[in-house]
């Protein structure tokens, strides 16, 4: 689901895991607030619904993908990697 302008947007971490979908842009020292805001303000034309960051390179990786999901809303494994965390946008209701 995408978020609307409406929306209160916050990030579900996953440590350790990474998604196999298509790489949208790459950053490299940044913080993680920053990477964040990169995803959330969709910076560079991303349509950002997830992104990675590695703590140790201080690397962002923007996705247009859950990373998890299949089309019929079945779940799919994730991969593991032990520096990289995966965040995935979720929408609240604005407040």
């Amino acid at each position: 689901m995408k978020c609307s302008s409406r929306n209160k947007i916050i990030y579900v971490r996953s440590e350790g895991y990474y998604s196999t979908e298509r790489e949208q842009a790459v950053f490299k020292d940044l913080t993680l607030s920053e990477c964040a805001d990169r995803c959330t303000f969709k910076i560079q034309g991303v349509n950002c619904t997830s992104f990675e960051y590695d703590a140790i390179q201080l690397r962002c990786v923007l996705k247009e993908g859950y990373g998890n999901m299949m089309s019929d809303g079945s779940m799919l494994p994730l991969k593991t990697l032990r520096n990289i965390s995966l965040f995935q946008q979720l929408c609240l209701p604005g407040m």
